[in-house]
């Protein structure tokens, strides 16, 4: 019937003389009754001495009595009532299951109590009977039904186990290939690039046309591979990302070499409008520039002839955002096709739907890319006109970048609490250090957290994580710090000055606003420390069960 079963199954010489033992031990049904009442014992033996599952019953009176038996024991199925004079309410469920994690758990109460029941199957129960309703015939069902229901469970954990397996090893693979495939492809770039400069010789128009695909295929590879490598970071969850200010020009001067070749070979005009006005923005650069590079290169394989691409930059000021729009002349999309992509952006997460299958992969990174940056994507089509997809990034201001940080936080559903940390340089006020903690601060951080400047040498870190979590990753960043100076060769960080301003709930939008933006906010009720420079501690005491 169960797992224990099929452990009395496989323990059996079948071929044995004695094969009728065998089938009747097979065929018992191995039943503990966990109940402190005699009278209640006795009238569930009657009951399942009249069904057909053959009983071999063991009794416990005491939650430790029923450990004991489970651990020196094998059962099919276990009776209890929902609480005992020794234990409290439901804790003999909980128990047992902790116990026994494969063994149906059947509770029968005396009254009928609707919150009663959905606690007991909360707390790992497979039935909650009423004692009324214990007849034999229905009795024998409900054990049938909960002990095939606990085996499929079983065997669905392990097939999850193993699809988890597999995924692991793809991801690993992909990886390893990956890595492999960069190794040969950088060498092309790097030649490509040397004909390009004239190193072996001038080249002729023909030759450099030739050198000039070689180069653009080069970066679609890579393209691809990055594609590859950041769907299953994405599907994993473990995606880096180190935001920061930056100015569009610098957005743009990343890809603008790379979109140049592509439109030459393509023979299609890319016209870029004035940034000069553009406000500062808040990002991580290389994600928006591989947006933008999405973006333009199926702008310009959807342009009609003669094809022209135009990206526009502007300004929403109500929405405190920078919207890049990539224009194409193409043909334009259907109303069927323009629906399936509006209704794709709206969705969360990487899918192998038909959407993505029709219109690449890359989208929906893109897509998982502009929102890492706390952006959407947006796409206006008219046919025979031609197609517009905009990403849009938040303005480098600390109201917005903090709004739309708890907003993903709210929406991913990480952890109900942030911690908002102070740090200042100590005894310090050098500007190169100050420089060093913030190249320090982007590859340090963890892929959640959130590092805002509040004035010179001093930082704000948002860090979502449990209330009781807050002083052991102060120490985690700390170590690092300790860690880094060991292996640095143009002077140690200096040391930081850490003061907990508070741990606010997710929810909590205007105190950490507060708390973020009013530069002379004491610490209220709260932890202040400070580290010096001292022998690296051993990890164990950095990190202290």
């Amino acid at each position: 019937m169960s797992n224990c079963l099929d452990n009395r199954v496989s323990g059996l010489d079948l071929n044995h003389e004695s094969c009728e033992l065998a089938l009747e031990v097979i065929m018992t049904t191995r039943i503990l009754i966990l109940e402190d009442s005699a009278a209640q014992s006795s009238l569930l033996t009657t009951v399942l001495q009249k069904t057909q599952l053959r009983p071999q019953i063991v009794y416990a009176n005491t939650v430790c009595n029923a450990e004991q038996q489970l651990l020196s024991g094998c059962f099919d199925v276990a009776l209890t009532a929902p609480g005992l004079s020794d234990s409290g309410k439901l804790e003999s469920v909980r128990r047992l299951r902790a116990t026994a994690r494969d063994l149906p758990i059947v509770v029968l109460a005396n009254s009928e109590d609707g919150r009663l029941a959905v606690d007991t199957l909360s707390a790992g129960a497979q039935e909650f009977l009423l004692t009324s309703q214990i007849e034999p015939e229905f009795l024998e069902r409900i054990i049938r039904c909960s002990t095939e229901r606990m085996k499929q469970d079983r065997e669905i954990r392990e097939q999850r186990v193993q699809l988890q397996q597999k995924l692991e090893s793809y991801r690993h693979l992909l990886c390893h290939v990956s890595h492999d495939f960069r190794t040969p492809l950088t060498v092309i770039r790097e030649y490509a690039s040397l004909m390009q400069d004239g190193v072996v010789g001038e080249l002729n128009s023909e030759q450099r046309n030739f050198q000039q695909i070689i180069a653009d295929r080069a970066d679609d590879l890579s393209n691809m591979v990055d594609d590859m490598l950041d769907s299953s970071r994405l599907e994993a969850d473990a995606i880096d990302i180190s935001r920061r200010p930056a100015r569009i020009d610098e957005i743009i001067r990343m890809v603008r070499t790379a979109i140049g070749r592509k439109s030459l070979l393509s023979d299609v005009k890319v016209t870029w409008s004035d940034t000069t006005e553009i406000p500062e923005v808040f990002c991580d650069p290389q994600k928006a520039s591989r947006v933008l590079t999405t973006l333009t290169t199926k702008a310009i394989r959807s342009c009609s002839e003669p094809g022209h691409v135009h990206i526009s930059i502007s300004v929403d000021s109500a929405r405190s955002e920078v919207t890049v729009s990539v224009s194409d002349n193409g043909p334009g999309l259907d109303a069927s096709e323009l629906n399936m992509l509006l209704t794709r952006f709206q969705q969360p997460g990487l899918s192998t739907q038909r959407c993505d299958q029709e219109f690449g992969l890359d989208l929906t990174i893109a897509r998982e890319l502009a929102d890492l940056n706390w952006g959407h994507i947006t796409v206006e089509s008219k046919l025979g006109v031609g197609s517009t997809f905009s990403f849009t990034l938040p303005v480098n201001d600390h109201v917005t970048i903090v709004s739309r940080n708890l907003s993903r936080l709210t929406r991913l559903n990480t952890v109900p609490s942030i911690a908002c940390v102070r740090v200042a340089l100590a005894d310090c006020d050098d500007e190169w250090d100050a420089d060093q903690i913030d190249a320090f601060w982007m590859y340090t951080l963890q892929r959640h957290d959130l590092v805002l400047k509040q004035r010179d040498h001093v930082w704000i870190l948002l860090l979502p994580t449990q209330r009781t979590h807050v002083g052991s990753m102060i120490e985690r960043i700390e170590f690092e710090r300790l860690r880094v100076n060991q292996n640095r060769f143009h002077g140690a960080l200096p040391p930081l000055e850490f003061a907990i301003i508070g741990v606010f709930d997710i929810g909590d939008v205007d105190d950490v606003i507060r708390a973020v933006c009013e530069p002379d906010c004491a610490p209220h009720g709260s932890l202040c420390n400070s580290w010096p420079d001292s022998p690296l501690k051993p990890v164990e005491s950095m990190f202290p069960a």
